[in-house]
């Protein structure tokens, strides 16, 4: 699209979300930087879409007010305000650490009242001839659809923009795991909304980060830390930068994505344009457009793959390769095969990693490593490593390949329990307590709640603070629509999670193999399995090992 470089906005918008800001002004240090941001680009208004604090931080609020009125002091030029509450905004208010809580209402007003925010929980305005809709995260969806059938009502032509937290269902990166349904069966019907949204913590250089469907859904990134999605793994916490600043001009929107380190427009090249009005059969951010339109990444010429053990007797088989070169954002899809007795090679563990995409020019090594422990493999055998990069459309680049020879194992664990038979000696209940047995139908239970947990013998994890534990399940996942579950062990209460949440393929997994390595925080910590999110389908727990580590 020709943009003319003298035309000036109607509108300018600044956008922040996931702040996850501490009890403290220290903590308030990224926010200061993008208000500083902010206002060097003088936008018109700024918006927090949720998750301002970790916890219900009254001192931290504070802190956020002063560090704002600091960067960009009030005056005729302070921007209109807009703060979307969500749950971190009540999570432990007054000791509550459940979700879904009666006084999550409470909590927001609290923190809107230290915010000194314009907009309670719920809010709809007009701004230089747009209209805005604000939203909780726990909507009430009949109030959420009527507010917005009333803007559309009275702004024929413009474009809506919603200001939420939770993107809908199936839209925007990640929102497969932490988008919402009920948003998508509702915006679905209002074409010119934009809903500008948080929540799944992503770096702003992911392509799908925006979406065009039925309507347009913008995510915002976040502005504390990030993590991914990828399949089999659970990605490390990396620290986010990033900002938008959405100009509004009466045929189009720009949003110009930013590091706030040092204000650079980040993706310039690639910035993002909207055309307005909406016209879904040439909107340019249809996922069938853009996966299209998107290379394949490739390796260089002549790169190899290295693999082999940390050492004989080994606890890791270590990887290494230079990085694959692409436009846009990609992962490496990293699979072990083993060879079945009709010589075929079949997949039995599969771990994704991020490439450097996210990462600026001066940051990048420009090469990759990657690690399997020892759970992964049988002393003895041949086995077959892959690495395929991958875009965010699921594009495949050539793989790399290498085979290796399992040398022997370090003795560093001692075997606890054991069962190839988890299905018959362990219950699998619905919900994260109490709850029901699970069906099973031909040898698979039936997965149609949010929640299942494999509960396991009374004793397998006892053992003092500081004991450390290795978990191997193996699994056949089955979830049609391309729905993704995620898995971690719990223990229930206080909750706390041994590892981040793992995220399983897509569809049939066939058998597959996860070992995770933790150290137990506490001695009564008595974890089980869970397998949360995703959509309803099928699974067949077929073998479990625990065992402490030396």
């Amino acid at each position: 699209m020709a943009q003319n470089v003298s035309e000036k906005p109607i509108l300018k918008v600044g956008l922040i979300t996931d702040t996850h800001i501490k009890n403290d002004k220290a903590s308030c240090d990224r926010v200061g930087m993008a208000w500083r941001l902010f206002r060097s680009e003088g936008v018109d208004m700024v918006a927090n879409l949720g998750d301002i604090a970790d916890h219900h931080y009254p001192k931290g609020y504070a802190g956020y007010r002063e560090t704002v009125d600091e960067a960009w002091p009030q005056g005729p030029d302070h921007p209109r305000e807009v703060y979307v509450f969500a749950w971190h905004d009540y999570y432990g208010y007054k000791g509550d650490m459940n979700r879904n809580t009666p006084k999550w209402q409470e909590a927001c007003a609290e923190a809107a009242r230290l915010l000194k925010s314009p907009n309670g929980l719920y809010d709809s305005f007009e701004l230089k001839g747009y209209p805005f809709v604000v939203m909780p995260q726990w909507a009430d969806f009949t109030k959420y659809e009527e507010m917005i059938a009333e803007a559309v009502a009275t702004h024929p032509g413009k474009p809506v923009f919603v200001c939420d937290h939770v993107p809908p269902f199936e839209t925007v990166y990640n929102s497969r795991i932490w988008g919402d349904t009920r948003r998508y069966d509702i915006l679905k019907k209002y074409p010119m909304v934009v809903d500008l949204t948080g929540h799944v913590h992503q770096s702003l250089r992911i392509d799908t980060s925006v979406w065009q469907g039925a309507f347009t859904v913008i995510n915002c990134g976040c502005l504390s830390t990030w993590g991914g999605n990828l399949v089999g793994t659970a990605p490390t916490r990396k620290p986010c930068f990033n900002a938008i600043v959405m100009d509004v001009y009466p045929d189009r929107l720009e949003l110009r994505r930013f590091d706030i380190r040092k204000r650079n427009e980040i993706c310039a090249e690639s910035r993002w344009v909207v055309p307005l009005p909406f016209d879904e059969a040439a909107a340019p951010f249809s996922k069938e457009r853009r996966s299209q339109k998107m290379p394949v990444a490739s390796f260089p010429h002549g790169a190899r793959l290295s693999v082999g053990p940390d050492a004989v007797p080994f606890r890791n088989f270590n990887l290494s390769f230079p990085e694959a070169k692409g436009e846009g954002s990609f992962e490496y899809r990293i699979e072990i095969a083993r060879q079945s007795a009709d010589g075929l090679w079949k997949p039995y563990a599969r771990q994704d990693i991020f490439t450097d995409f996210y990462l600026e020019d001066f940051e990048k090594k420009g090469a990759a490593t990657h690690s399997f422990p020892a759970g992964y493999f049988t002393e003895g055998e041949t086995v077959r490593f892959s690495v395929t990069p991958v875009n965010f459309y699921g594009k495949a680049g050539r793989p790399l390949i290498a085979e290796a020879t399992v040398p022997k194992k370090a003795k560093d664990g001692t075997l606890v329990w054991k069962s190839d038979n988890p299905m018959k000696e362990c219950p699998c209940l619905t919900g994260l307590q109490g709850g029901a047995p699970l069906k099973l139908s031909d040898g698979f239970y039936e997965h149609v709640k949010h929640e299942a947990r494999l509960v396991f013998p009374k004793g397998v994890w006892e053992g003092p603070a500081g004991t450390k534990f290795r978990f191997t399940i193996d699994l056949h996942m089955i979830q049609p629509g391309g729905g993704q579950w995620t898995l971690v062990l719990r223990n229930p209460t206080p909750l706390d999670n041994a590892n981040q949440r793992i995220a399983t393929p897509k569809g049939d997994s066939g058998r597959q193999r996860y070992v995770i390595e933790f150290t137990k925080p506490k001695a009564e910590y008595d974890y089980y399995f869970l397998v949360r999110e995703g959509t309803p389908g099928k699974i067949r727990f077929e073998h479990v090992m625990i065992e402490k580590l030396a």
